[in-house]
């Protein structure tokens, strides 16, 4: 049986379309054509990553024609830890994802955000207007702080 299972997620992985990089001490992974129109994955937390979204979700829609970045926010999954705790704040979380959108070239990616990533995403576009096409929200509260109370 494990043999079975290292052969599947083996062939899953050699199927993939993907590569991954660091930005800044961020682990990114982008699937895809980078010619298409882009999706950024942005992942719940803190303190997960978006393994179970590159595994399930990003080669899928890659294939469905999209470019598609996955990344881990800093001080979570593969990212580095941040130098200091005021890295852990909106404005420091949405530099970290222009730093990836200006590494990568995109123009007007898609924001998805999912669970406290939403939040970001939305913080995103706070301070910085009109730079993502869309933000969509997946199980997202619009005020992350404010919904655990």
């Amino acid at each position: 049986m494990k043999l079975f299972f290292s052969f599947v997620f083996g062939s899953l992985l050699f199927l993939s379309t993907s590569s991954a990089d660091m930005v800044d001490g961020l682990y990114v992974k982008a699937y895809g054509d980078s010619g298409k129109q882009s999706i950024i994955f942005i992942h719940g937390g803190p303190g997960y990553d978006s393994q179970a979204f590159e595994f399930s979700t990003a080669q899928v829609l890659a294939d469905a024609g999209f470019y598609v970045i996955t990344y881990d926010q800093r001080g979570q999954g593969r990212s580095d830890v941040a130098a200091s705790p005021e890295v852990y704040q909106y404005k420091a979380y949405a530099d970290d994802l222009k730093k990836i959108i200006d590494s990568y070239q995109l123009n007007q990616p898609i924001l998805m955000g999912h669970s406290h990533g939403g939040t970001i995403a939305l913080k995103f576009e706070q301070y910085y207007p009109n730079v993502a096409k869309t933000i969509l929200l997946v199980s997202a509260p619009v005020n992350m702080w404010a919904s655990m109370e």
